[in-house]
């Protein structure tokens, strides 16, 4: 017997009721940057093509998911790395792990087909909205 007593659904999202009080509900966020959204809920990424009907799923590991919500939530900021560091990796990061992130940065870049994180010299990165 499973630890869940039934499933259900409410709107889109399945609601898993575990005991005769408790309810999980998952709180869904979607950001959106230019053509990019980012589905919390579901951890998904799409690209949309611009009418708005199609979108494309973009694959991305769980560092690259983490990284591209913590620039979607801040975006129009410039975030110095060590703080993009701290905030991605956690307590784990030290001063020889940024390498970390330009590998990452550069990943979603390939998958997301276009820049939409920019390097500011001697301050850190921002994500800028691009309809390309």
């Amino acid at each position: 017997m499973s630890q869940y007593q039934s499933i259900s659904h409410w709107g889109m999202f399945p609601v898993a009721v575990i005991a005769p009080y408790q309810t999980i509900t998952c709180e869904t966020v979607v950001y959106e940057c230019g053509k990019i959204r980012l589905h919390t809920g579901l951890k998904a990424c799409a690209i949309s093509n611009g009418e708005g009907l199609m979108a494309t799923d973009v694959p991305l590991s769980k560092k690259e998911y983490q990284l591209l919500e913590y620039f979607m939530k801040n975006q129009g900021v410039v975030i110095p790395v060590r703080q993009i560091m701290k905030n991605v990796w956690g307590p784990a990061y030290n001063e020889d792990s940024r390498q970390y992130l330009l590998v990452y940065l550069s990943k979603l870049r390939k998958k997301l087909g276009f820049d939409i994180i920019d390097n500011v010299t001697g301050h850190g990165y921002i994500m800028r909205r691009r309809d390309v």
